[in-house]
């Protein structure tokens, strides 16, 4: 069952059954479904359109297109709201949408662009009957590339439907429950709560959290909604758990939460552990080329005796089955290698870095190289870091050179160096080495290139960076000798 034919049986089922929460309104599978005709209808008709972004603020016009791209066979990607309109261009000239649907009616303006302020939910046609392709691609999701652009990872309705099946069963997903949407909808957590609510009749509460203050409403929020899932990155539990807002009674409807997409320390782990009374604790782990969950690990109270470590990602998933690639420079750490039915098809118009990430293996499954260093451990697999300069910050997966590259192009800077420093525990901080013409100016111009998540926690600034024999950069020497002294 690929997600329209289950989302489909479902609206033929149970129309009135709630299907998207909002503050003052919902939305039923039936009006999502009309909602998603009107587009097809009066925005695709029978265009030949290869590829769609959406401007999508969680709202019923940005469901309601991720919906009708799925019906029509045609590969989308959600894209901030917010986005900077230097990303936005690299976006349009590297992957040349046929068509842009904004639903925010966002200030960038293009030929290609199409506003929805408005669509009619009660929009009536007949059924028709839609031909999607196992190894189609579905949807495709922007993580950051190493020289400033975007790669686009492609998932295809085969990924989604294995990811399903796996998820359903695992969290006993059924009509009753109501998924949290805390994750921005272009972040790769959101496929959990997209996909795995409507595909089993769940219904979404979605949530925008534009800054920390938002965060002081949200649990009372999902309370009040009466939520019974929540997924999040470990950031946002942290944030409520050091300002003691996580209360009992807010977790009361939960049966799983759900975090992933960097480590929780054990100490605040705890914490949250005594505040639950029937939810379960899950961490999970996954990149966004193998459909966003790849291993689970169900946290129990033996799991938090010893302080002094990040709990285990856990096992691998049914879905998956794994390698550990050994290399001398990687130490005792091995690279992971996933392989199986969840893992993507590769990287949207990039044949030469899908070529060195995936492949198929002597059986014909088809395999990626993670370039996360895992350690394994009495049977249990554990994160140890990654064979790059690949980073997870505010649980976003962000290249060390893609903030380098952005910094560089402001024009008082020199040159500039990235380091994650306690990339393990919630002291977390992004430290900006960086030479420039103007000391006065800097930390301004930074803040105003960088999008939130690439912000660093501190700016300090140099004289020069000190270069090795072969003239690049010394990292292992700032970060050793500079950042030491200066602290």
């Amino acid at each position: 069952m690929n997600f329209i034919k289950s989302f489909l049986k479902i609206v033929r089922n149970s129309p009135k059954n709630k299907c998207i929460i909002l503050e003052n309104s919902t939305i039923t599978y039936e009006e999502l479904n009309n909602a998603s005709n009107y587009i097809i209808t009066n925005i695709f008709d029978n265009s030949k359109i290869k590829f769609c972004l959406i401007f999508n603020n969680k709202s019923l016009e940005g469901y309601a297109s991720m919906i009708a791209c799925l019906k029509f066979g045609i590969p989308y990607a959600c894209i901030d709201p917010d986005i900077k309109n230097e990303d936005y261009q690299k976006i349009m000239f590297k992957y040349k949408p046929d068509l842009v649907i904004d639903t925010v009616n966002n200030k960038i303006r293009d030929k290609k662009k199409f506003l929805i302020n408005k669509i009619d939910k009660n929009f009536f046609i007949e059924e028709k009957s839609y031909i999607i392709k196992n190894d189609d691609i579905a949807y495709v999701i922007f993580t950051s590339g190493s020289t400033g652009s975007p790669k686009g990872v492609c998932i295809s309705h085969k990924n989604i439907e294995s990811f399903n099946k796996w998820a359903k069963k695992k969290f006993k997903v059924n009509s009753k429950d109501i998924f949290t949407q805390i994750n921005p909808i272009y972040f790769d957590n959101a496929v959990f709560d997209f996909f795995i609510s409507l595909m089993n009749g769940a219904s979404i509460c979605p949530l925008e959290i534009k800054n920390t203050n938002n965060l002081f409403s949200c649990l009372k929020y999902f309370y009040n909604k009466k939520c019974t899932i929540w997924f999040s990155v470990p950031s946002i539990l942290i944030f409520l758990i050091n300002l003691d807002l996580v209360k009992k009674k807010y977790l009361k409807f939960y049966k799983f939460i759900i975090f992933g997409g960097e480590g929780f320390p054990k100490k605040k782990l705890a914490k949250l552990f005594q505040k639950t009374d029937k939810a379960k604790l899950i961490n999970v782990y996954g990149p966004s080329e193998c459909t966003c969950i790849s291993n689970i690990k169900h946290v129990k109270i033996e799991d938090l005796k010893d302080n002094n470590n990040l709990v285990s990602i856990g096992n691998i998933t049914e879905n998956f089955k794994y390698e550990l690639i050994s290399n001398k420079k990687y130490g005792k750490n091995k690279e992971l290698l996933l392989k199986g039915p969840g893992v993507g098809l590769g990287y949207y118009k990039d044949n030469k870095l899908t070529k060195k990430k995936f492949f198929l293996n002597h059986s014909g499954i088809p395999c990626f190289k993670t370039g996360d260093l895992i350690k394994k451990e009495n049977g249990k697999l554990y994160f140890q870091g990654r064979v790059d300069n690949q980073i997870k910050y505010l649980g976003n997966r962000i290249e060390i050179e893609d903030i380098e590259s952005r910094i560089n192009d402001i024009d008082i800077v020199l040159e500039n160096c990235i380091y994650l420093k306690n990339s393990n525990n919630e002291n977390m901080k992004l430290i900006c080495f960086v030479v420039t013409k103007n000391i006065k100016n800097i930390k301004n111009k930074i803040n105003q290139k960088l999008p939130k998540y690439m912000k660093p926690t501190e700016i300090i600034i140099l004289k020069n960076l000190p270069k090795n024999s072969n003239g690049k950069i010394d990292r292992n020497r700032i970060i050793n000798d500079y950042y030491e002294n200066y602290k």
